[in-house]
């Protein structure tokens, strides 16, 4: 379980941004208020409006790392997402809702696979794949982490 999210709506805003490092494709970095991120985007694929990506965010202060992606295309309404990390495959839940444990397990799935996949099938009915290598990721998220320690 997760949050999707539509676009770069709830993603982090470029104004303020202060980077925390760069790891392979994956960069950390920290926003006022004070949150903090690891994010991505997608490897290949066909160019997009969209700005897909997949981040896992902390607020300065604490609570859990929380998972969030943006697909490439829209995703139908009803239809399901799957994530697949290694060998490990997650089922994707629409925006809201959240389930922190879950976020968890998916974060440590991302320290021990070499790729992460988002698989769904858009508004018209096609099936679209998003595919983000995994180098890096670790070393991002624990940069985003320690970088909105108290």
């Amino acid at each position: 379980m997760l949050i999707l999210l539509a676009g770069l709506g709830a993603a982090p805003s470029v104004q303020g941004r202060t980077a925390l490092g760069q790891f392979d494709r994956w960069g950390a970095f920290r926003e006022p208020p004070g949150r903090c991120f690891a994010m991505a985007e997608p490897t290949g694929g066909r160019p997009s409006r969209d700005r897909p990506f997949v981040a896992i965010t902390r607020a300065r202060g604490g609570g859990a790392p929380r998972f969030y992606v943006a697909t490439s295309r829209p995703p139908r309404p009803g239809t399901p997402l799957r994530l697949e990390i290694g060998e490990r495959r997650f089922a994707l839940m629409g925006s809201g809702g959240a389930d922190a444990r879950e976020d968890a397990r998916i974060i440590a799935a991302m320290r021990r696979a070499d790729r992460l996949r988002v698989l769904g099938v858009d508004m018209r009915g096609r099936r679209f794949r998003d595919d983000y290598p995994l180098a890096g990721a670790p070393s991002a998220i624990d940069a985003a982490i320690i970088g909105c320690l108290p």
